[in-house]
């Protein structure tokens, strides 16, 4: 139920981390990181409306499991 264009700027960012290219290197103490904090927020903030209460629960359920 997600849309194709929300789906790319997922991959994309996935991408954008997984690939050792960056915008600003990472390197470079304070601002290196700042390009990869701005990309987390905007696919975070495009995400939030997307998470159904069924998600949140298989989430939980995930996470107890983990920390059992």
């Amino acid at each position: 139920s997600v849309p194709l264009k929300v789906r790319s700027v997922f991959m994309g960012a996935l991408g954008y981390f997984i690939l050792p290219t960056d915008l600003v290197a990472d390197f470079l103490p304070v601002i290196g990181f700042s390009d990869d904090i701005a990309l987390i927020s905007y696919v975070i903030a495009n995400a939030i409306e997307y998470v159904t209460p069924e998600i949140r629960e298989k989430a939980k359920v995930t996470v107890n499991k983990l920390i059992s």
